[in-house]
């Protein structure tokens, strides 16, 4: 299992990442116009299927979605598992049109293009169930080549908190265990999830850097709490000093 694991990311890997070095470079490059790693100009190519589209560009958009005013992280998750839960009830094309919608402007979520993948092929429409399932392992790969996951500081980079479960579940093919958070040797966060064997049992940690999610949590609580304080939501303590 160890041998598949370190052996997965690096078959055809055309480029080394490391999120603390790496991560803030290419997020300017993806927001300047001269560039080639240009975000609008890139998506345009993922969404096309462009097979001349490299993994190290599907990276850099993953990067480059983090920049954008329609990501948001967790709140998304909410959107997210209710397209899971659709499908799950059999309401596919409640899941179609839905996951379509919020598509236009998350166009790199990977569980929802994998929602929509599946809602199409229960709908039997294999053309627009492959065209999702195209883009969804795309991102897989790319995401598999962005570190070997088995050191904090070799994490796998991961667009929102659940594409790390997505990963382990229906990329490796394998189950989760014990969940939980830490950090690298700078301070980035991470969630720590077990890889679990379905052959074995056997159990290994892997890692996945979400520190842009985090760091945008981070910023709309303090903005929440804010706007809070401003309207005399919370009482003004200095009153009773």
């Amino acid at each position: 299992m160890l041998f598949a694991l370190v052996a997965m990311p690096t078959v055809g890997q055309e480029f080394s990442f490391t999120y603390h070095t790496d991560y803030p470079k290419l997020l300017v490059r993806t927001q300047e116009k001269a560039d080639r790693l240009y975000y609008p100009k890139q998506l345009r190519r993922f969404v096309q299927n462009d097979t001349s589209l490299t993994d190290f560009e599907v990276l850099a958009l993953l990067i480059g979605f983090t920049a954008d005013k329609n990501y948001l992280a967790y709140p998304d998750l909410a959107v997210e598992r209710s397209l899971y839960k659709l499908n799950d009830q059999g309401k596919y094309r409640e899941a179609a049109s839905k996951g379509r919608l919020f598509n236009k402007t998350h166009p790199l979520h990977q569980m929802t293009l994998i929602e929509l993948s599946f809602a199409y092929h229960q709908l039997h429409k294999p053309d627009s169930s492959a065209y999702f399932g195209r883009q969804f392992h795309r991102i897989m790969v790319a995401m598999a080549q962005s570190g070997s996951g088995l050191h904090p500081d070799s994490a796998l980079f991961s667009l929102t908190p659940i594409d790390g479960h997505n990963f382990i579940k229906k990329y490796l093919g394998a189950e989760i265990g014990s969940m939980s958070a830490g950090t690298d040797s700078h301070g980035n966060y991470l969630d720590v999830l077990e890889y679990v064997s379905e052959e074995d049992g056997a159990r290994l940690p892997l890692y996945f850097n979400i520190q842009h999610a985090a760091k945008q949590l981070k910023k709309q609580l303090r903005e929440s709490n804010d706007k809070a304080d401003a309207t005399g939501q919370y009482p003004d303590r200095t009153k009773k000093l």
